[in-house]
């Protein structure tokens, strides 16, 4: 049996079972609890996880940039002092 008969989603259409095999891949291991044919629920969990996966790593981008500016203008201080 597959996943997607164990999820009872077998019968429906090709693009709700693509859109619970992605849910259940990016979700894991307990992907929200939706109804199986509940196609915009499973999409804005999916945006949501997307969305907030972009936010995050642009905020580690911003944030390892501002270190980076911080060691290269300490490198450049203690270069003065010597």
């Amino acid at each position: 049996r597959s996943g997607l008969d164990l999820a009872g989603v077998s019968e429906l259409d090709l693009g709700l079972q693509y859109v619970h095999a992605a849910t259940w891949i990016l979700l894991p291991p307990a992907p929200p609890l939706i109804e199986a044919d509940s196609r915009y629920e499973r999409l804005g969990a999916l945006m949501f996880f997307i969305i907030t996966v972009l936010v995050i790593g642009s905020a580690l981008s911003i944030l390892t940039g501002t270190l980076n500016q911080i060691h290269q203008v300490n490198s450049e201080r203690s270069k003065k002092r010597r």
